[in-house]
C-alpha cells in the first residue's frame, strides 16, 4: 500500500482541501485528548494512535497495539476507535451521544465513517479517545483477548 507522506502533517496536505480540513480537525481533537504514551505515526495511507510494543505484557504479538486511527477512503472518511469495540458500555455511551446529537452515524465495528467535519461530533471523538489510559486500554485489551 502506498504511503501518501512521511508524516501525518505530509499525508493530510496531500488530500482535497475539504478532506484535509476535516481530517485536520478531528486529529487536533485526538491529539487534545490524547492520554500520554500513545504514540501518533503514519502507516501506508492512515495516522494511528498506539501503544509501543514495548509497553506491551510478554508475548503479546510484535506489532504495536492501535487505540484509535484516522483515514481518508475512497468514499468516506474515518475515525476508528478501538476502545468502543472493546468496552460495550463505552460503545453504547458512543452510539446514544452520537444519535442524540442528530448527526449521521454510519459505524462499523471501530469506524465511524463521515462525509464532510460538518458529521462529526468533535468533543465526543476527543471525550471517547480521553477514556483509555495506556495502562488501562492495555487491560481492557488483554482481558478481551483472554474470553475470545
Amino acid at each position: 500500500m502506498r504511503t501518501l507522506g512521511r508524516t501525518p502533517e505530509e499525508y493530510l496536505a496531500s488530500l482535497p482541501a475539504d478532506r484535509e480540513l476535516a481530517l485536520s480537525a478531528v486529529r487536533e481533537a485526538i491529539l487534545g485528548a490524547l492520554p500520554a504514551g500513545y504514540e501518533e505515526h503514519l502507516r501506508d495511507t492512515a495516522i494511528y494512535y498506539e501503544i509501543p510494543r514495548e509497553r506491551m505484557p510478554p508475548g503479546y504479538r510484535s506489532k504495536p497495539l492501535i487505540y484509535a486511527g484516522l483515514a481518508s477512503q475512497a468514499r468516506h472518511m474515518a475515525v476508528y476507535l478501538r476502545s468502543i469495540y472493546y468496552d460495550q458500555g463505552l460503545h453504547s455511551a458512543f452510539v446514544a451521544r452520537w444519535l442524540a446529537l442528530g448527526k449521521p452515524l454510519d459505524m462499523g465495528k471501530t469506524a465511524v465513517r463521515f462525509q464532510s467535519l460538518d458529521d462529526v461530533p468533535l468533543e465526543l471523538i476527543a471525550d471517547t479517545v480521553a477514556e483509555y489510559e495506556v495502562a488501562d486500554y492495555i487491560e481492557l485489551y488483554t482481558s478481551y483477548q483472554r474470553l475470545r
